[in-house]
């Protein structure tokens, strides 16, 4: 009987194209695991993650499940594909999962972090995984027009183009700035789920508005509303970005066991 399995994936997206694989090339995440599945599994297997990371952008708790025809016993899935997997993408655990479970359709919550290094010089040592901004930033500030996105909202206005959904709608429950030690600036945000680019386009925007002079609060609301993706700011750099954490409904969660 087919089981299928929960895998807990931590990964550095530097070096590859984003999580989804693609026929141009095997430098995606999503193809990185599935080489190792096979490689372990001695058969075809394909893997279905929580969310599309896009290139550069990196992972700490990405969740992704697949199926199998038959599970060895006593198999450790974790060491095995770990032994296939690079360095630079590692499973942390592993669950025999129910059959309801799916990765992207069961997720009730996705939380982003995005790092920011903040001062005159940037670290040499940390610029593919931090995004470094020299200007000091106004917390504060960028706490206050950020509340404007939060709730449900039609979030077209964030979204890049390419990728093909139902609707635009989503509800973000929480989003917020906060100064960390050696002048580190972290930005968390949660939400029922994200468009394409939605949450490095959210930042790019919270920061032009940043720049901006004189302070203006309420533009949030009214770029929602225009429903079109404006060429005033950019996109956020993505190798400031993480995938933290995907949230499951408990019924799940508590049917999944440890391997």
């Amino acid at each position: 009987m087919p089981q299928k399995i929960r895998l807990h994936l931590s990964y550095k997206g530097t070096h590859y194209q984003g999580w989804q694989k693609q026929t141009r090339t095997s430098q995606t995440i999503q193809s990185q695991l599935d080489q190792a599945l096979e490689a372990l599994f001695q058969t075809p297997i394909r893997s279905f993650g929580a969310g599309r990371t896009d290139a550069g952008v990196h992972a700490l708790d990405q969740v992704v499940h697949f199926q199998i025809d038959k599970l060895t016993k006593n198999m450790d899935i974790v060491r095995g594909l770990n032994s296939f997997l690079p360095e630079d993408i590692k499973v942390q655990k592993a669950f025999r999962a129910p059959d309801d479970f799916h990765a992207l359709s069961s997720a009730v919550k996705k939380t982003y972090l995005y790092k920011i290094v903040n001062r005159n010089t940037p670290c040499p040592l940390s610029f593919e995984l931090k995004h470094w901004i020299q200007t000091p930033l106004d917390i504060k500030y960028l706490n206050l027009i950020t509340q404007e996105l939060l709730g449900k909202h039609d979030f077209k206005s964030f979204q890049n183009t390419g990728t093909d959904v139902p609707h635009t709608v989503r509800s973000l429950f929480q989003a917020s700035w906060t100064l960390m030690p050696n002048d580190e600036v972290h930005f968390l945000v949660e939400g029922d789920g994200f468009l394409k680019q939605m949450v490095r386009n959210i930042l790019g925007f919270l920061l032009h508005r940043h720049w901006e002079r004189p302070h203006q609060v309420g533009a949030g609301a009214a770029y929602l509303k225009s429903l079109k993706r404006s060429s005033s700011f950019k996109t956020a750099a993505a190798n400031g970005l993480y995938l933290l954490k995907v949230d499951y409904p408990e019924h799940l969660d508590i049917k999944c066991i440890k391997l």
